[in-house]
C-alpha cells in the first residue's frame, strides 16, 4: 500500500497563497459591510437629531401654554426676560434645574463663556453632526438649532409687527417650519431671506439635506433641491406655483391667505 507521507499533517501552518486568499475574502466582506454599518450609524444620528428637535418643539408648546398661547420671539430686547431663545427661554424648560441658574443638576456652578454657548454643549440644543463635520468651531451656538423668525421675530414696541404670535394663529400646523438648522446668524434665527445658512446646515449632512422641525412636532429633511426652489419664494406676495408650499412653511400662511399686520398677534407686554 502506498504511503501518505507525503500530504500534509493537519496542524500545518497556511502557505503565502491560502493566507493572500483569507485576506482577499476578509476585504471583500469589509467592502460590503463597512458601508452599511456607517450608514447604519449615519441614520442613527439622524434620528437622534429628530427626537432632539421634537423634544425642542414640545417645549414651545409648553412655553406656549404657560404664556397665553405665545410663542417666545427670537429675541427679547430687554424687561422681565432679556436674552435669545436658546438661552433664557427655552433652556430653562429642558434644563430646569440649570437653564438660568447657571448650575448643573447637581447644583455645582456652570463654567462657560457664554459668548460661545459653552452650555449648549452635551445638551438636546447641540447636533453631533455639526460638531463631527467642524471640529474646530468652538462656538457651540453655531452647533445649535435655529428658530424660524418670520413666524416669531423680535418684540419691539415700536414695531409690533414684527410681535410673537400666538400658536392659535396658525391653521395647519403641519406645514409651518418653527425650527432648522444652520450657522447661528441672528440670534439662532433664520427667516426666508437667509438660505444661506441652511446650505451651511447642510454641510452637518454631506451637503445632502437639512432638517425641519414643524410646528406640530413632526420632523422633515429638506433636500438641497427643494431649498433651491425656497428661494423663488416671495414674503407677503407669493412666489411662484413650486414655492407656495414654501411659503406657508416659511410665513404660516400660503400667499393668498397672509394676515394683515393689523391682524397679526399684537406682542405681549415683556
Amino acid at each position: 500500500m502506498k504511503r501518505l507521507s507525503s500530504l500534509r499533517p493537519l496542524n500545518a501552518a497556511f502557505n503565502l497563497i491560502e493566507i493572500m486568499i483569507v485576506v482577499v475574502i476578509l476585504a471583500l466582506l469589509i467592502s460590503i459591510g463597512l458601508p452599511a454599518f456607517l450608514g447604519a450609524i449615519k441614520r442613527a444620528e439622524w434620528s437622534k437629531v429628530q427626537s432632539q428637535l421634537k423634544s425642542i418643539v414640545s417645549s414651545f408648546h409648553t412655553y406656549s401654554s404657560e404664556n397665553d398661547g405665545y410663542i417666545p420671539p427670537a429675541w427679547f430686547p430687554g424687561g422681565e426676560k432679556p436674552g435669545s431663545w436658546l438661552d433664557t427661554t427655552i433652556f430653562p424648560y429642558v434644563y430646569p434645574e440649570s437653564g438660568v441658574t447657571s448650575k448643573d443638576d447637581e447644583g455645582n456652578e456652570l463654567k462657560y463663556d457664554p459668548a460661545k454657548g459653552n452650555h449648549l454643549r452635551d445638551t438636546v440644543f447641540v447636533v453631533k453632526a455639526s460638531v463631527d463635520a467642524f471640529p474646530k468651531e468652538d462656538n457651540f451656538y453655531n452647533h445649535s438649532f435655529l428658530l424660524n423668525r418670520s413666524l416669531v421675530a423680535e418684540a419691539t414696541a415700536t414695531n409690533p409687527e414684527f410681535a410673537p404670535r400666538k400658536v392659535a394663529m396658525y391653521e395647519d400646523w403641519t406645514s409651518v417650519m418653527l425650527l432648522t438648522e444652520g450657522d447661528m446668524g441672528d440670534h439662532n434665527s433664520i427667516s426666508q431671506t437667509n438660505l444661506d445658512q441652511l446650505k451651511e446646515g447642510m454641510k452637518r449632512y454631506e451637503d445632502k439635506f437639512v432638517h425641519f422641525a414643524f410646528l406640530d412636532g413632526h420632523v422633515e429633511q429638506i433636500k438641497a433641491s427643494a431649498i433651491k426652489a425656497m428661494g423663488k419664494v416671495t414674503p407677503g406676495t407669493g412666489g411662484t406655483m413650486e414655492a407656495d408650499g414654501w411659503h406657508t412653511a416659511w410665513f404660516g400662511f400660503p400667499p393668498d391667505r397672509m394676515p394683515s399686520a393689523a391682524n397679526r398677534a399684537k406682542p405681549p407686554n415683556y
